[in-house]
């Protein structure tokens, strides 16, 4: 069975498909920028749009890490489902560094 790959959009345009357990690097011009991730159709947490404002060259390491969306009483499965979510969490430069040690790099086109 293929790896699951989530689509990762800045300011509405694809830039890379990336498996579980992938980075890569996007250059930026700066200003304000909108970055997404979404899952085929239901297969993947929601991942809620990180808002970054980029300034002249300065690097920036965001990670995506799992959570929940307080949620109450669900009323099906799916809305349990659906209540998963993922965000985009900033991290140091130190530790940007230390996790390319540990993920595979997947370019963006």
């Amino acid at each position: 069975m293929p790896a699951l790959k989530a689509t990762l959009s800045i300011d509405g345009q694809e830039v890379a498909q990336l498996p579980d357990g992938a980075f890569t690097r996007v250059s930026l011009a700066p200003g304000d920028h909108r970055i997404g991730l979404s899952y085929p159709a239901v297969l993947g947490p929601r991942c809620e749009d990180y808002f970054l404002r980029a300034a002249a060259g300065t690097t920036y390491h965001l990670r995506l890490t799992r959570g929940e969306t307080v949620h109450t009483a669900p009323t099906s499965i799916t809305s349990e489902f659906l209540s998963k979510s993922a965000h985009f969490v900033p991290v140091g430069a130190a530790t940007g560094w230390d996790m390319t040690h540990h993920e595979s790099f997947s370019p963006a086109h």
